[in-house]
């Protein structure tokens, strides 16, 4: 995909390796600024997959689990038991 930022990739990537780490919300918010970010910003979203004990979470799941193109991020799932559909994240 065609990088339409004026600053270079490598940079961008810096910084949203450090919006991953304090922010996961904000990542997702930078993935709907523009189809550049979305692609530079999917892999931070989707490295890391938290499934709680609830339908809804285990329905996410299964979701980015069919998606060719955001399966290949997963490079850690957490299973979370105990906490209720309405905890937060």
């Amino acid at each position: 995909m065609e990088h339409n930022s004026s600053l270079p990739i490598e940079l961008l990537q810096t910084i949203f390796n450090e919006v991953h780490i304090t922010n996961k919300i904000d990542l997702l918010n930078i993935r709907l600024t523009n189809l550049s970010f979305c692609s530079l910003v999917t892999p931070y979203v989707f490295r890391t997959v938290h499934v709680r004990d609830a339908s809804t979470s285990t329905q996410r799941l299964y979701s980015i689990l069919t998606s060719p193109h955001l399966v290949k991020e997963i490079k850690d799932v957490f299973v979370i038991q105990g906490e209720s559909e309405g905890a937060s994240p």
